[in-house]
């Protein structure tokens, strides 16, 4: 049988029972009976001592998110809680004209990009902080190409739009 690197069989070893190189319709439907391995439970699939989705939790519940989920999670997902909390707060300070509101929807956006971070790279989750840490850069430069290209739009059309 062949071996990967960590020590671990590779899925077709797994699955090839005898070793001759060829699976064989009982050797797979054996290994289709040994548990879930092409079921479409992916969080099960197991790959050395985790799964697909990540390392198993505590008591052997599945894994958690990807570095890559954990890496858009931080680039788009915290930026828009951030987002969605300041203008929230900044209403609410419009709408009772107390400007504590309006400080805290000004303040939530550093706070935020700080404590996440910081709580990602402490929480072992890397990726997260990474990722939120570049939505500070590449949103600004995408919004800042929006308009760009929208300047350039309006040049070249002669202010017909």
């Amino acid at each position: 049988m062949s071996e990967e690197p960590g020590g671990g069989e590779d899925l077709f070893s797994k699955l090839d029972a005898d070793g001759d190189g060829v699976v064989t319709r009982d050797e797979f439907e054996n290994a289709m009976g040994q548990g879930p391995t092409l079921s479409g439970e992916v969080g099960t699939i197991p790959v050395d001592d985790a799964s697909v989705l990540g390392a198993p939790g505590e008591g052997g519940s599945l894994g958690g998110m990807s570095d890559s989920a954990w890496f858009a999670t931080g680039l788009v997902g915290a930026p828009v809680a951030i987002m969605v909390l300041s203008f929230s707060l900044t209403v609410a300070g419009d709408a009772t004209n107390f400007e504590g509101f309006n400080f805290l929807g000004t303040l939530i956006w550093p706070v935020g990009v700080i404590l996440g971070s910081v709580w990602g790279f402490v929480s072992g989750h890397q990726s997260f902080a990474w990722g939120l840490l570049a939505a500070m850069v590449v949103i600004p430069l995408v919004i800042l190409g929006l308009f760009f290209g929208f300047c350039l739009l309006m040049i070249g059309s002669g202010n017909m739009l």
